[in-house]
């Protein structure tokens, strides 16, 4: 049986953000009127926020001028198979190569050529605590890095909202997308998924020339159950 799942968090007031200089996510709901007739009222959302807010989808373009864009990123590429990893991690943990390699070999699983990878380490359970989410985030080791990108990965995607180190960056983020390498995160609920292999449905904004985009991201995978 074929499963659908939400791993997509939840956009609202009070929630996480990165530090400056980026903004702070702020929603409001207000009753407005209007000069169109009879029974005129209604309600209007607002959002003040940058793109990079929530579950985001992250190009290329967001360190360097010229690169593709959200709007530009090819359809097709917005329904695709993906590989879950599945590396339990607390505070500040560092997912590392050994620790990944392990993971494979005892799954029977291996990283193909243009592979899309996500990582669950169960960091989203903290998705509501403001003060630790981003400041106490997991994170990729470099080595990992390096090791994905021979392996030529096309999508890098996990529950952390932080991919470096925040406490002592390794610099390696210009590097992973000036690859080419598109990113799906902060995601959610990727530990309730027990399929290895599943399917990843991505639904960006349009937004023209903009580098990110808060995305809706569903999962399809086989169950038992």
């Amino acid at each position: 049986m074929r499963k659908l799942i939400d791993l997509t968090g939840t956009i609202s007031n009070g929630m996480w953000h990165y530090p400056d200089p980026f903004l702070v996510p702020k929603m409001r709901h207000t009753k407005r009127t209007a000069d169109w007739g009879i029974n005129s009222e209604f309600y209007v959302d607002e959002i003040h926020a940058s793109t990079l807010v929530g579950t985001y989808f992250e190009t290329p373009a967001h360190f360097f001028k010229g690169a593709f864009t959200v709007d530009q990123w090819p359809v097709n590429e917005f329904i695709r198979e993906a590989l879950l990893v599945k590396i339990p991690k607390s505070a500040c943990g560092a997912i590392t190569l050994d620790e990944v390699r392990a993971y494979l070999t005892r799954q029977k699983l291996d990283i193909t050529r243009g592979e899309s990878v996500l990582f669950a380490t169960g960091w989203d359970g903290l998705w509501d605590k403001q003060e630790r989410f981003v400041k106490e985030s997991p994170y990729f080791d470099d080595h990992l890095i390096d090791w994905l990108l021979e392996r030529e990965i096309s999508l890098l995607g996990g529950d952390i909202p932080s991919f470096d180190n925040i406490r002592a960056a390794q610099g390696f983020m210009p590097h992973l997308l000036r690859k080419g390498v598109v990113i799906v995160a902060p995601l959610v609920n990727l530990m309730c998924i027990p399929s290895p292999r599943i399917k990843l449905y991505l639904f960006p904004l349009k937004l023209k020339g903009a580098c990110a985009s808060p995305c809706r991201v569903i999962c399809e995978f086989e169950s038992e159950h």
